[in-house]
C-alpha cells in the first residue's frame, strides 16, 4: 500500500465508521477496513490484508485474540474486555496506534 494511501487511511479510520455508512455501533472492522480502501482506491485487500497494513501503520490489538474474531477474556493492556461486536472480525475498538 502506497504511503499517501496510508495517510489517508488514517485520516479516515479517525473519522470513525459512521462517515462511511455504517450506522450500526461495531466500531471498526477488518472488513470495513478492507471496504474503505477498495472504494477510495479499487482495490481490493483482504482481512489480513487489511491488518497488515494496520500494523505496518503501527497499530497494535489492544485485546488478546482467537481465530474468528473473538477475543480472550483476558485483556492484554489492563482493561476491561470488550468481545469483537460482528462475528468472523476483529473490532478496531480493540486496536490503538501502537
Amino acid at each position: 500500500m502506497k504511503p499517501e494511501w496510508r495517510a489517508w487511511l488514517a485520516v479516515e479510520l479517525e473519522k470513525g465508521p459512521s462517515v462511511h455508512g455504517w450506522t450500526e455501533d461495531w466500531g471498526w472492522t477488518l472488513a470495513r477496513v478492507a471496504t474503505v480502501i477498495a472504494r477510495r482506491f479499487h482495490e481490493r485487500f483482504g482481512q489480513a490484508q487489511s491488518w497488515s497494513i494496520l500494523r505496518q501503520m503501527g497499530f497494535r490489538c489492544r485485546y488478546r485474540c482467537r481465530c474468528g474474531g473473538a477475543t480472550d477474556p483476558t485483556p492484554a493492556s489492563g482493561t476491561e474486555h470488550q468481545p469483537a461486536a460482528s462475528p468472523g472480525s476483529v473490532s478496531l475498538d480493540g486496536i490503538v496506534p501502537g
